[in-house]
Formats: structure tokens, sequence, C-alpha cells
């Protein structure tokens, strides 16, 4: 069995229940019928790439989450997804407050890592 198929048939009902759609949802946004849909729900079938990057950006992923490795936590994907779908959304004063606290912590760990102290250099 390839690979690929096997890991789109596991994550494809989960990736539906993170971006919150059901069968017909994704149908409609794909372009295909709901019953291509059940087909590959039940592991009956595997759609063409071009459709499969349909299903991505209906599902607010990569290509890659449903192709090539099953996510170790959904929960992080779920986290993910919701902070795509929102950022738009943000005013710009929180945009810059988690931008600070992001490089914080990228600071934060490329001093562990290195074992300095970056603001003494």
């Amino acid at each position: 069995m390839n690979k690929n198929k096997e890991v789109f048939w596991t994550v494809l009902p989960r990736f539906m229940d993170i971006a919150g759609l059901n069968q017909t949802e994704l149908a409609q946004a794909v372009g295909v019928s709901k019953s291509t849909v059940n087909c590959w729900i039940k592991r009956k079938s595997f759609p063409e790439m071009d459709t499969i990057q349909k299903i991505a950006d209906a599902l607010n992923c990569k290509t890659d989450d449903l192709l090539i490795q099953i996510p170790e936590n959904f929960a992080h994907a779920a986290e993910d997804m919701q902070i795509q779908k929102l950022w738009p959304l943000a005013p710009l004063h929180a945009k810059r407050a988690a931008i600070a606290v992001l490089l914080q912590l990228m600071k934060d760990e490329e001093e562990e890592e290195l074992g300095i102290d970056l603001s003494k250099v």
C-alpha cells in the first residue's frame, strides 16, 4: 500500500473535524460530489494531486500534512489552523505583541542552545 494513501486516509477525517467541515461542505469547497468524499473517507479511492491541493486549501493545511506523515499531536495541528484563521482578524497591536513574544522565545532558545547570553554580545 502506498504510504501517501495510508496517511491521507488516516488524517483526512481528523483534519475535517479540526476545520469543522462535514463531507458535504468539503465536497462543495473542493468541487466534487459528496459520494467522492465518502469514498476517500472509506478508503475506496484516492484523489489526484490537483484535488489534494484543493482539499488542503479547504482544510487550511499543507498538502504535506495530508500525504507525508501522520501528526503526532492533532491538538497542535488544530491550534495552528485556528491561528491561521484568526491572524488576519487580529488587531495590529495584538500581532505586534505576538511577534515580540515569538522573537523572545527564539532568542531564549538560541541562547540556551549556544550556552551564551546574547544581551552581552
